[in-house]
């Protein structure tokens, strides 16, 4: 889902070099800069309005592509941290050392990537197309996809979440087996009073 619209908005950058975007606007028509097609949507009293935005500027473009392509590569890789974060939990699972602390750290790579993540979806759905938005108070500004009410916002919110609870559970671990050695230790020392 994460990947659904902008490979959409990358496909029509790379096959017919525009920007597909959406705007809010009361119904009526829209004075747009720049050429725009598109197809209404009724969404109640407003209309989202998709638009594929023909001859926007060459960086833009570029711009939005690159961005696009970093998201899909980080969404790929927040994928294998997941999975790696949730394989020491496994009982097949066999490895060296601590599971505790490769859990902690997968967690805390996977939060980064995610934040990382997120971010640039912002860039290439809110802030360039942002600058590329008309000037008119009555129309919303363009956007690639739905940043503030749509999954990436929510994705950050849960990991972001997630990550501190693993943290947690670390260091409930780690005092856990600390209080295991310490009540160990102590009755050795009273075996010989008793």
């Amino acid at each position: 889902m994460t990947l659904a619209e902008p490979s959409i908005a990358l496909l029509g950058i790379v096959r017919h070099g525009f920007l597909r975007a959406s705007v809010i606007a009361t119904p009526g028509p829209i004075d747009l800069n720049g050429e725009y097609t598109g197809v209404l949507e009724d969404t109640g009293v407003e209309r989202t309005i998709l638009y594929g935005y023909h001859r926007p500027p060459g960086w833009a473009l570029a711009l939005e592509a690159t961005l696009i392509v970093a998201y899909a590569a980080l969404v790929v890789t927040m994928l294998i941290l997941f999975a790696k974060t949730i394989a020491p939990t496994s009982p097949y699972w066999q490895g060296e050392g601590d599971p505790w602390e490769r859990i902690r750290r997968n967690a805390r790579h996977l939060r980064w990537t995610v934040f990382a993540a997120v971010g640039i979806y912002a860039l290439f759905g809110e802030v360039v197309p942002g600058l590329l938005s008309p000037s008119d108070d009555a129309i919303s500004q363009l956007h690639v996809g739905g940043f503030w009410e749509g999954l990436p916002f929510t994705m950050l919110v849960g990991v972001w979440t997630l990550t501190y609870f693993t943290d947690a559970l670390h260091r409930l671990s780690r005092r856990t087996t600390a209080l295991a050695v310490e009540n160990a230790d102590l009755r050795e020392e009273t075996e010989g009073l008793v």
